[in-house]
């Protein structure tokens, strides 16, 4: 029986295509393990107190307090219970008003039902309000790869039915 010889370098070629891969998928597996092994918490919450003297607002607003959340992030890599600790944080601050600058979810529809039972439990003083972010509508822009037909709306939906207003190019 004859066999047949390759030249080196494509005998290789499997293999290393093979390793490049292995490679790449262990390094996205650990970096991804590493995420959600990692301990949440005091990482990526920042509390700074600053004063906003804001004029034209009236007397009835004077004294008035606000806590400002960004970039939750509802998704696989970001833990419900890290987003619990940052509302039972917000809560905390014993706040007037509670503003909320998108990117709610990253990801899928359930992931705004999700965020909405945890923001549910934000207790403001006056109201929560809000505005969603790029990921709200899908995975990037609402006009870009990643979009997704009527995300946006059903995020606004979904956190109106938990008392978070949510400002609509308002």
């Amino acid at each position: 029986m004859n066999e047949i010889l390759l030249p080196p370098h494509l005998e290789m070629w499997p293999r290393a295509a093979f390793l490049k891969r292995l490679v790449w998928t262990a390094a996205g597996a650990c970096a991804l393990g590493g995420l959600y092994g990692w301990r949440f918490g005091d990482h990526w919450v920042r509390v700074e107190r600053r004063r906003m003297p804001l004029p034209h607002l009236g007397p009835d607003m004077r004294g008035k307090t606000l806590a400002h959340i960004s970039d939750l992030h509802c998704s696989p890599i970001v833990l419900e219970r890290y987003l619990r600790e940052c509302v039972r944080l917000v809560n905390s601050l014993k706040v007037d008003f509670v503003a909320i600058t998108g990117d709610f979810i990253t990801g899928r529809r359930w992931y705004a039902r999700r965020i909405a039972r945890i923001l549910s439990q934000l207790s403001p003083r006056i109201a929560t309000v809000a505005c969603l972010g790029n990921h709200d509508y899908g995975v990037f822009h609402p006009n870009g790869f990643g979009g997704v037909r009527g995300l946006g709306g059903y995020v606004a939906k979904r956190l109106g039915h938990a008392d978070v207003f949510v400002m609509l190019n308002e």
